[in-house]
């Protein structure tokens, strides 16, 4: 099925890509997507058209802010077979291939996220969805949106992050290497937030608190030590 979903997609007619910077895109529409660092978008030819706006978020994080059009869906696909509906509405995307889930979360407006195999959740504002890459099962959760989305002003908010989360986080951010083995239970997880501006020191003496290790540093590379 995956195989002939994929012949059947059109062409890719744009792509949105950004590294280490974060990009704010305007659609033909009138919507705005902000890309966070990492990600990649594409337009496909004849999919954002008269009767329906569909785009792809092939990796990476993205903020949506939908132009309300009720007899034009808005239509987001992300990796395995994940897709998300609006009419007009603002809601964050997360789905970053280094990460074990997607997590799509609603600041305004209603969202429907649905799979392959029709499984559909409804989401109102503040409330999130994580769907984990491994068994593909819908778990919603009430969440603050605002501070998922934050990252755009740049607060990057570790919200119940497992240590595989925030070694990704200090890396896009930072460009810090965590290397942390044993020291750490990899399902513990933990909740902070700071800014690309705040000092590095200050970052991981926090994290080191909140996970009850200490760590040393060399260039880069931080080791996380018991």
């Amino acid at each position: 099925r995956t195989i002939s979903a994929q012949k059947e997609l059109s062409a890719i007619e744009k792509q949105f890509i950004t590294e280490s910077e974060m990009k704010r895109i305007v659609l033909a529409d009138g919507s705005v997507i902000f890309l966070n660092r990492g990600t990649t978008i594409s337009l496909r030819q004849g999919k954002f058209n008269a009767h329906v706006r569909e785009i792809w978020l092939d990796e990476g994080e993205a903020f949506f802010e939908v132009k309300k059009e009720t007899n034009r869906p808005f239509i987001v696909h992300t990796p395995n077979g994940i897709s998300t509906q609006v009419l007009g509405t603002s809601f964050n995307i997360s789905a970053y291939a280094q990460l074990e889930e997607q997590v799509i979360t609603v600041n305004t407006g209603r969202v429907q996220v649905y799979d392959e195999k029709d499984n559909k959740i409804i989401l109102d504002p503040n409330y999130k969805i994580s769907v984990k890459q491994s068994d593909k099962e819908f778990i919603s959760d009430k969440t603050d949106a605002a501070r998922i989305s934050a990252w755009r002003s740049g607060i990057i908010v570790l919200d119940r992050a497992t240590i595989k989360e925030v070694a990704f986080r200090l890396k896009q951010t930072f460009n810090i290497d965590l290397i942390y083995s044993h020291a750490i239970n990899e399902n513990e997880k933990i909740v902070t937030s700071f800014t690309s501006d705040t000092p590095q020191e200050e970052v991981l003496t926090t994290i080191c608190k909140l996970y009850n290790v200490h760590y040393k540093i060399d260039n880069n590379r931080v080791e996380l030590i018991k």
